[in-house]
């Protein structure tokens, strides 16, 4: 799936991840305001026609998202075949770490979450256990997030250092991190550029920053 991620066409990804999970939710809203208005403002019960959707929406959004994750995941890990030999190897391991965190925190939280209020929140003992907890998902939110962030500036660093074929620098990519960020904008101007590189036609003007690094008397 990953490398059929990597050669998809940005209005593929754009379709899959944001145009059919809108166009559903629309869809399932439309449908509520019929059902509401054919049953005079009461209605008693849902329909067949209703349930699909409710039933649907959420696997289309999961769908979505994993698709998402997989774009980003494949981004940094997959292009790095396309890596300049000579140049220093990025930290995949560490990228694949923080990638993961926030799946594991989350699994953690839910089940600690769970586990502490399905007895009464007002024993004494479960008071004990409430304020570390809430401390506990303050910290672990925080270091979610910054590993959000490193997922999105490791995935820009890498799409450029292939492009320039050296190691890039913040400079150079911080417009991609932020492309990357506002995914539904970026996957039009990111993803052509990734389907250069995969299909082994890359001319991106990064180039001539490549070359205007290089020392010529390294020739």
């Amino acid at each position: 799936m990953k490398n059929k991620v990597l050669r998809a066409k940005h209005w593929q990804l754009f379709l899959i991840t944001t145009g059919i999970p809108f166009a559903a939710m629309i869809v399932s809203v439309i449908l509520q305001i019929i059902w509401v208005a054919s049953n005079n403002g009461r209605p008693t019960g849902e329909p067949l026609w209703m349930i699909i959707p409710s039933l649907l929406i959420p696997a289309i959004m999961l769908f979505a998202g994993l698709t998402h994750l997989t774009w980003i995941y494949s981004i940094a890990t997959k292009l790095q075949a396309y890596m300049n030999p000579e140049m220093r190897k990025l930290n995949v391991k560490r990228f694949r770490l923080f990638f993961f965190i926030p799946f594991f925190y989350m699994l953690v939280i839910m089940l600690t979450v769970l586990s502490v209020f399905r007895s009464s929140v007002g024993d004494e003992e479960n008071l004990g256990v409430i304020v570390p907890l809430m401390l506990f998902m303050i910290l672990g939110h925080s270091f979610s997030a910054f590993c959000a962030i490193y997922v999105l500036y490791f995935s820009a660093k890498t799409l450029n250092s292939v492009e320039m074929k050296m190691e890039a620098h913040f400079s150079d990519y911080i417009g991609d991190f932020m492309l990357l960020w506002v995914f539904p904008i970026g996957v039009w101007f990111i993803q052509p550029r990734i389907n250069a590189i995969v299909n082994g036609t890359v001319d991106s003007p990064k180039k001539m920053i490549y070359q205007q690094r290089i020392d010529p008397t390294d020739f």
